[in-house]
């Protein structure tokens, strides 16, 4: 016997030390701090206790709580606090704390708290602006209902009597009515089908999809809005001027144009000369194939002249260009890339070297892409060099040299460019 009481006191030693662990484990529901001071109306401090009761409860953390009252001193100068468990988010829905209010002055009031899980907080905050259900589930008088009926007696619709009922009204049920009366009563599914049913005859109504009418029909008016139909005297007056001015329209089919805005035509006129005081300075003149007349003409204004009768020509400002326009010059314009060169700089230079002596424009838009420029180029009259999408490289340095005005255009950095591979100059003069 004597050798088991080691054991035993041993194994009551190790439950003591099991219960203690679970007591440990078991901690009490968080709890919130209301601080704050209460005053009197006059701005006092007050005096005395509160009562704080509470119905059963389980926390939001899942703490039940039993039913139970707690009676707290309201400290000097009005100070209140008190730390109690949290009833925000418990159930049931809509828990609360009853606090009354018990002054030194006699003095009794009551309102309700609910304290949220943040600590800590206010009386003021925590004041239920709501009455619980609970509480508010309370009896009233008789003279208390009618006062609060006859307060909203204008706010109902009432069974007898007219009135007027303002907005829209949704019913779940279909309303019945009688028949009408008057012009402005409420018509019934009976009166309307009765009414309608005079004029459901087969044929006697147009379809909205498409019909056809066998009679003529009579519109109230005029249109005034693009989609509306026209009456006949609408489209009368607006063709009334059309039928003594037919020789100012073309014939859809084979016609000969005679002017066009800025442009005229010599066949519209009693001879070139004519035509070209006509036009004026801002205008252009075609001598068309069928004008048959030898006339000749002075062209004071100096207007474009474009004679498309057999042997004729393209004259601008008096000066005959239609030799020049071979595809590789227009007037002072030359197009670089249909000169001759083994690269795209001897083209250049034959180009350039190819302008009237007062200068023109080289233009270099034809070369596109990588270009290689491997020999100088002479710039001695004015020019206006166009290199578009080209990217030039020159072997040789400097790759212009420039004793005249150059104007150089492209299009941007990235996509026109003129570089030197070893680093040289590009122009010099």
């Amino acid at each position: 016997m004597d050798d088991g009481r080691p054991s035993g006191r041993f194994f009551c030693l190790l439950i003591s030390v099991v219960l203690a662990a679970t007591l440990a484990k078991a901690t009490g529901p968080a709890l919130t701090t209301i601080n704050d001071v209460v005053y009197r109306a006059n701005g006092q401090p007050v005096s005395g206790s509160i009562v704080i009761s509470w119905p059963s409860f389980t926390s939001a953390d899942n703490k039940p709580l039993a039913a139970g009252e707690m009676k707290f001193d309201i400290g000097a100068q009005g100070a209140l606090t008190v730390a109690l468990v949290p009833n925000e988010g418990a159930t049931p829905s809509g828990s609360y704390y009853k606090v009354s209010y018990k002054l030194s002055d006699g003095t009794t009031a009551a309102e309700y708290w609910t304290v949220p899980a943040l600590s800590p907080t206010t009386v003021g905050a925590i004041r239920a602006v709501i009455i619980p259900e609970q509480i508010a589930a309370q009896v009233v008088s008789r003279q208390y209902v009618d006062t609060a009926l006859a307060n909203n007696d204008g706010q109902v619709v009432h069974k007898g009597g007219m009135e007027s009922i303002s907005g829209q009204k949704a019913f779940l049920v279909a309303p019945t009515a009688p028949n009408p009366t008057a012009s402005g009563a409420v018509a019934n599914k009976a009166n309307v089908d009765a009414a309608v049913s005079s004029v459901q005859v087969i044929g006697a109504n147009l379809n909205k999809t498409g019909d056809t009418m066998s009679g003529p029909l009579t519109l109230a008016g005029d249109p005034t809005m693009l989609n509306q139909a026209a009456t006949r005297n609408y489209v009368d007056v607006a063709t009334h001027s059309l039928s003594g001015s037919l020789t100012q329209k073309l014939n859809r089919n084979g016609d000969t144009l005679v002017t066009m805005a800025a442009m005229n035509f010599a066949t519209q006129f009693p001879n070139i000369q004519t035509a070209v005081d006509t036009v004026g300075p801002s205008g252009a003149l075609v001598i068309p194939p069928n004008y048959v007349y030898t006339d000749t003409y002075n062209n004071p204004n100096q207007i474009a002249v474009l004679d498309l009768r057999s042997g004729g020509s393209l004259k601008f400002n008096s000066q005959d260009v239609s030799s020049t326009m071979d595809g590789v010059k227009i007037g002072n314009v030359h197009q670089c890339h249909k000169y001759s060169g083994v690269d795209a700089g001897a083209k250049i230079t034959a180009c350039i070297a190819d302008l009237p002596s007062t200068g023109g424009v080289a233009d270099a838009c034809g070369f596109e892409g990588t270009q290689t420029i491997s020999s100088t180029i002479a710039v001695n009259k004015k020019t206006i060099l166009k290199i578009c999408g080209g990217q030039f490289t020159a072997t040789v340095t400097p790759a212009f040299s420039v004793s005249a005005e150059l104007t150089v255009r492209g299009s941007n950095r990235t996509v026109s460019k003129i570089t030197s591979a070893a680093g040289g100059t590009i122009f010099s003069g």
